[in-house]
């Protein structure tokens, strides 16, 4: 698969995992570079923009996206 189309704007791994680096790791391979499209930061920045996208936000938040974009839609 390929990498996140959005990875390098992405601020997920500076904000919230800065001092995990194993786990940050784990992480990146798993929604980074296979399963992008179900990171729920992936998911709101292509709805909404990177910009919408909460800082507090991990990747298997996807109950949280989707309550996010159902807002947004209102």
């Amino acid at each position: 698969m390929s990498d996140c189309p959005v990875i390098m704007r992405c601020t997920f791994f500076d904000d919230q995992m800065s001092d995990m680096p194993g786990m940050a790791k784990l992480i990146q391979v798993q929604y980074c570079q296979n399963d992008f499209a179900n990171c729920a930061r992936f998911i709101i920045s292509s709805e909404l923009g990177m910009g919408s996208v909460p800082g507090n936000i991990f990747p298997g938040h996807l109950d949280k996206a989707r309550r996010i974009l159902a807002d947004n839609a209102e």
